[in-house]
């Protein structure tokens, strides 16, 4: 029974395509990649959601955006998810290396905006 967490993509077993023409067959594959696509957009949007969260406390209590130790923590748990997956590890370090940016600059954005400027700065 499909319980819904399984994804089609983790599934071992071929495709029983054989019947159709490879237009069909590229024409399903590429609609459940788009369905892949779109839950990744909307997984990164919950991420960044999350890590506007994470800001305001960091600007509340004081601390700095960047911790270096967690995100070296971060890359080294999804390199090797992504190595027990076959995914090449590389690739999701310099993905994870994009989203990181990203975050950071999401973090400033939000810190900077609550930080009061002096009449000499501009907005």
């Amino acid at each position: 029974m499909d319980n819904g967490l399984t994804s089609k993509a983790e599934s071992t077993e071929p495709r029983d395509d054989s019947n159709g023409s490879a237009a069909e067959r590229l024409g399903h594959l590429r609609a459940e990649i788009d369905g892949i696509d779109d839950a990744i957009v909307a997984l990164l949007a919950e991420r960044f959601g999350l890590v506007r969260e994470v800001a305001a406390v960091k600007q509340a209590s004081g601390l700095p955006v960047v911790a270096p130790t967690r995100f070296a923590e971060v890359l080294q748990r999804v390199a090797e998810t992504a190595a027990s997956l076959g995914i090449d590890p590389d690739f999701i370090r310099r993905l994870y290396e994009a989203i990181h940016a990203e975050a950071c600059r999401l973090e400033d954005k939000i810190v900077d905006a609550e930080q009061p400027q002096s009449s000499g700065e501009k907005s």
